[in-house]
């Protein structure tokens, strides 16, 4: 079972810092890694900065089709959005 944070416990740069981590092995568009790690600090400040004024909005998802080897709709998150639940 996985543990539940409390909403302080994601307000720290280091566990930000780990979950993008975490997202960079496993997320597939590595242009959007690439450049959201560019600025990596300022990016993660940012971020950290809105949660802790609770005003993060997520973005839209960006939606697109993959035919090969069959049709599927893929929906994805924009960088900041990743495994980011509050």
């Amino acid at each position: 079972m996985k543990k539940q944070l409390k909403y302080n416990e994601i307000l720290k740069y280091e566990y930000v810092l780990k979950e993008f981590k975490t997202i960079k092995s496993n997320c597939c568009n590595k242009k959007m890694v690439y450049l959201f790690q560019m600025n990596l600090n300022q990016n993660l400040l940012v971020i950290l900065k809105l949660l802790y004024q609770k005003k993060y909005i997520f973005s839209k998802y960006r939606i697109y089709i993959i035919d090969k080897p069959k049709y599927r709709i893929i929906m994805s998150q924009n960088m900041p959005d990743k495994k980011l639940i509050i």
